[in-house]
């Protein structure tokens, strides 16, 4: 019977290829098991598949035993745990923006002395000087260096003399920075806020230096925007009104110093006197204000002039001892001088006759010195008679 099986023809190789088992790393986290069978582990979580397909289970993974640190728990360093952000798997890294914003260490000394100045220095507290302003430099090159502008004159200073005569060792940079906010501001289009904000600051910067033509001129630029403002029929807005209140305090200064004060008409009610819902803002005073920061700096003096009592007398004089010496065009040790003239008046039995009473006097502002003038009436002579008393605020 034939064989009909194939053929095979085989030949013989001269060197036969040697078979390698395939190399992985040697690890020792391998599971219970696994080590103790001396098996290659897949570490597969929670179980092995090497484990669950020999045997049907598999009896885990050792758990990692704290290091020895060699001295007590007390004294090692305590670091922060990083937050982890498991969808993306990465480490959270602030960038730091200060760098993007300052060109030097010295501007950010100078941002850094700002925020301080408006923190503590400020008569009255405001959001906008302490809040608003310091975020939106971050973003308006004009109002960043206004703030720089400010903050190296105040740094620049240890005295109030060295600041008024420009003799600080960081005045030119307080200069420079005016100047580059200046020509920011004519040269780029800001809206009226904006503008109105860097105002604000221009005010503060001359205030410091003592130059109040220069502030008043800036106040009464300020008051042309806010006349053409008109809120009425329209939601108030909040930005908007912190600004107003803040022109609203310089713009009784710049009376004081002979600073444009707008007309009203039978149609239009100036900005400085305007309401915010109401016609007047006289209208909308609240009976009891919250806090002292509600008030304006005024009636501190009024206060002292009408209450009798003596511990409120003493309390105001106290206050405007802490208060800084200057409140953007006024000098507030100006007040104090006058109020405790008056005590000591007061306490040496020479008290006001309602003729001379201190309230219908003019009081009038100078750089170095405030006066208290009364006019009367001399009807003898058929003419007004001035009598004054100047008082030293160096």
């Amino acid at each position: 019977m034939t064989n009909r099986a194939p053929l095979v023809a085989k030949f013989a190789l001269a060197q036969r290829p040697r078979f390698v088992r395939a190399s992985k790393p040697k690890v020792r986290t391998g599971c219970i098991t696994c080590r103790r069978r001396r098996v290659k582990c897949d570490e597969g979580k929670p179980a092995c598949s090497v484990c669950l397909k020999y045997q049907g289970r598999c009896e885990g993974y050792e758990s990692k035993k704290p290091r020895d640190l060699g001295f007590s728990s007390q004294r090692r360093a305590i670091y922060p745990i990083l937050e982890w952000r498991e969808a993306e798997d990465v480490f959270l890294i602030e960038p730091d923006f200060t760098s993007r914003m300052f060109s030097n260490q010295l501007e950010k000394d100078h941002f850094d002395y700002w925020l301080a100045f408006t923190g503590s220095t400020l008569l009255f507290r405001s959001e906008l000087l302490t809040k608003v302003i310091p975020q939106i430099s971050w973003q308006d090159p004009a109002i960043k260096h206004a703030a720089l502008a400010i903050g190296a004159l105040a740094l620049s200073g240890t005295t109030r003399t060295e600041r008024m005569l420009g003799k600080g060792r960081f005045n030119s940079d307080a200069l420079m920075h005016y100047g580059k906010a200046m020509n920011l501001l004519y040269s780029s289009a800001m809206s009226p806020e904006r503008t109105l904000l860097a105002c604000l600051l221009f005010i503060t910067f001359e205030s410091l230096r003592g130059n109040k033509i220069a502030g008043l001129s800036h106040i009464n630029h300020g008051s042309l925007i806010l006349d053409q403002h008109s809120p009425h029929g329209v939601d108030p807005n909040p930005f908007m009104d912190e600004v107003m209140a803040s022109f609203q305090h310089f713009g009784l200064q710049s009376w004081s110093h002979g600073g444009a004060h707008p007309k009203e008409t039978d149609t239009r009610v100036p900005w400085c006197c305007r309401g915010r819902k109401a016609k007047y803002a006289i209208q909308e005073m609240p009976s009891v204000f919250g806090s002292l920061e509600d008030s304006p700096t005024w009636p501190l003096g009024s206060a002292f002039l009408m209450c009798p009592a003596s511990e409120v007398k003493d309390e105001i004089i106290r206050l405007f001892k802490e208060y800084p010496r200057r409140d953007g065009l006024w000098d507030t040790h100006g007040f104090l001088v006058i109020i405790e003239w008056l005590k000591e008046m007061s306490t040496a039995g020479y008290a006001l006759d309602a003729g001379s009473h201190i309230v219908e006097c003019n009081v009038v502002f100078r750089e170095h010195s405030v006066k208290v003038v009364k006019r009367l009436w001399n009807p003898a002579k058929s003419k007004w008679k001035h009598n004054g008393i100047s008082f030293s605020i160096l």
